[in-house]
């Protein structure tokens, strides 16, 4: 069995939010009561918009930390600090994609807008090192924001055809971490995309 310790890795951030919120547990699920019947107020968004990306860097590694037990039964398979780089700048803008889409059915366009720039902000402060300038990193991200967005249907069991978008964001992961063309690489990243987006809980988060 493949052990993913996704959640309960923490990325090191130079940022101290103002807005003081109850520590992730130890699987790295927040424990949303301290929010709850509080409503949606500008103020109370970036407080949730700070637990929300501390979510997506907490998960950021998961597509690389499976290709590397890939890697233990194919040593064919070669990884590096790129490809890690690259790997994790995909994940958080599917993640914020993702994030997007749930915001929206339970935010108005206000509230929604206010979140997913404290978001971006806040994750902006982790990347914006050696990887890319503040004005690229958003460049990047509104980028995949359009990229994503046409994919309508997350996976097969949503109603319609064509491409789907975790099919879509398993196989550019794959090719960025160079591991080809694996049905078991895309089914196993699929099925532990599905069980941390479940597990978030963002709508609940949302719920006024």
């Amino acid at each position: 069995m493949v052990d993913i310790p996704f959640l309960k890795r923490m990325w090191p951030t130079k940022r101290q939010s103002k807005a003081p919120v109850t520590p992730l547990s130890d699987d790295g699920i927040e424990q949303w009561e301290q929010f709850a019947g509080q409503g949606n107020s500008p103020r109370l968004l970036e407080q949730k918009a700070t637990v929300i990306a501390e979510l997506i860097r907490m998960s950021a590694d998961l597509p690389f930390d499976l290709a590397e037990s890939f890697q233990e039964e194919t040593p064919s398979i070669k990884l590096n600090v790129e490809q890690k780089h690259r790997s994790r700048l995909e994940a958080v803008a599917f993640a914020l994609r993702i994030v997007d889409e749930l915001s929206s059915l339970c935010l108005s366009g206000d509230q929604r807008n206010i979140l997913m720039t404290a978001i971006e902000s806040i994750l902006a402060e982790t990347f914006c090192n050696d990887i890319f300038l503040p004005d690229q990193f958003d460049a990047f991200i509104q980028e995949k924001y359009e990229d994503y967005g046409s994919y309508k249907r997350w996976s097969d069991t949503d109603p319609g055809t064509g491409i789907t978008l975790f099919w879509e964001y398993e196989r550019r992961q794959a090719h960025i971490i160079g591991i080809g063309k694996s049905a078991l690489y895309n089914t196993m990243l699929g099925a532990l995309l599905a069980e941390q987006i479940n597990r978030w809980g963002i709508r609940n988060l949302l719920s006024p």
